[in-house]
């Protein structure tokens, strides 16, 4: 007996959507009204970036436009913009880039995720491939970090060139390079600090670099999977599917302590993280945020005062800001020391990123607002801004698609895809 396909349960349809090439999927829409409303749903269509692009589902607090993005994905274009120095643009400039220009080193790559550390930018593909370019730590040298320096390559090369070595931190990578020790894992998410990059693999295992050419492994949890990563100023935290946090300084990478949340309610756990420069926030399943003043240290995480009666969905952080999203779309923001900071002009916004000085925030609809201090150029609002005191439209991207969006340092990153003739 046959059946209608639009009779059969959202699990089936679910299946079935996985199976079949999206050409295949999306040509159900104009069968009936039923299935039109199961090809729309974004959920399903979050699902597939995640699958077949490598879009992390924690990245941003993206509610609609999934599969708007999901077909603009084949070839994403890396912008960057800011100070210039030690590579971490990945593109020759002689001074500041204070607009969006492109890497070509990352050209037909299919980055998915960027992040910024303090003096470099590491993107994400959706093969599960890691490149970075710019420099780790400028500021170290073998003397305060001989475990990031390769042993033999130290002890051939003058302590004056130090600095040019391939092995180390100080390395500056102009162009794009690929992290080799993470060759052949299928990487899902990536994170960044001021001088250190995590990885989160689709086996759930974490690794950690201060130096490209020293990724090391970190035994996190043999207990729990590890779903989730978030990189502080110097520390590094991941988050268990069970809810446990673990966390170490990058330093210190075999000294892991772990937390769970100090609630009595069974039911609430943590299910995401973020750090900043000596702090870690937390959000639970139930909409709560937690803060700590210490980094590494999950001791003291409790509920943060300024988020009390109200309910979020999202959390990021960096430096010395912090930020929160509703359902809606509303963004809270707070300094480290808890001060609120009302932004009206952000709505309808999936992601907030924060470098030393300058702020951004990218909407729904793809458009990249920015603010804060000038930075060398990373407002990206061209070189005759000073402070900036409200969030403003990047025109320099504004006839294109920004679905990803990172700063640090006075750097910024975006990635962006062309308004095809429908969008």
């Amino acid at each position: 007996m046959a059946v209608a396909l639009s009779t059969l349960p959202h699990e089936i349809l679910t299946k079935i959507f996985d199976l079949l090439p999206v050409t295949e999927f999306t040509r159900l829409s104009s069968v009936c009204k039923d299935l039109h409303s199961f090809v729309e749903d974004e959920k399903l269509w979050r699902q597939r970036c995640y699958r077949d692009f490598n879009i992390s589902l924690t990245q941003t607090f993206r509610t609609v436009g999934w599969k708007r993005l999901y077909k603009a994905l084949n070839d994403p274009v890396v912008y960057t913009w800011g100070e210039s120095s030690q590579g971490r643009l990945g593109r020759e400039l002689e001074d500041y880039g204070s607009t969006p220009g492109i890497v070509e080193g990352m050209s037909g790559k299919g980055v998915t995720q960027i992040v910024c550390g303090g003096w470099s930018m590491t993107a994400l593909t959706k093969k599960g491939e890691v490149w970075m370019w710019g420099t780790m730590n400028p500021e170290t040298n073998p003397n305060l970090n001989p475990e990031d320096y390769d042993p033999e390559e130290l002890s051939t090369v003058p302590p004056s060139y130090f600095r040019l070595t391939r092995s180390g931190p100080t390395a500056i990578h102009r162009a794009p390079v690929q992290i080799e020790g993470l060759m052949g894992k299928n990487v899902k998410s990536i994170a960044s600090g001021r001088a250190h990059s995590l990885a989160l693999t689709d086996q759930g295992e974490v690794y950690q670099w201060r130096s490209i050419t020293r990724v090391q492994k970190i035994d996190v949890s043999d207990q729990a999977r590890i779903i989730q990563i978030a990189a502080g100023w110097t520390h590094s935290l991941a988050l268990a599917e069970d809810g446990t946090i673990f966390s170490w300084q990058s330093d210190k990478p075999d000294m892991v302590s772990s937390d769970t949340l100090p609630n009595a309610n069974k039911d609430e756990k943590y299910v995401l993280i973020a750090g900043g420069e000596f702090f870690t926030i937390a959000l639970t399943n139930y909409g709560n945020v937690y803060k700590s003043e210490s980094g590494d240290s999950l001791a003291n995480l409790s509920p943060f005062p300024g988020a009390v009666n109200r309910r979020y969905a999202h959390i990021s952080a960096a430096f010395r800001h912090f930020a929160a999203f509703n359902n809606e779309g509303k963004v809270a923001v707070w300094d480290d020391t808890g001060n609120e900071e009302i932004y009206n002009e952000l709505q309808h916004v999936n992601q907030v990123t924060f470098g030393d000085w300058h702020f951004g925030a990218l909407t729904n609809d793809g458009k990249l607002y920015t603010w804060g201090q000038y930075s060398g150029g990373a407002l990206g609002l061209g070189a005759n801004y000073g402070e900036v005191k409200k969030p403003t439209l990047v025109e320099e991207l504004e006839n294109r698609y920004v679905f990803n969006i990172a700063f640090a340092g006075w750097h910024s990153a975006a990635l962006v895809v062309p308004l095809g003739s429908d969008d």
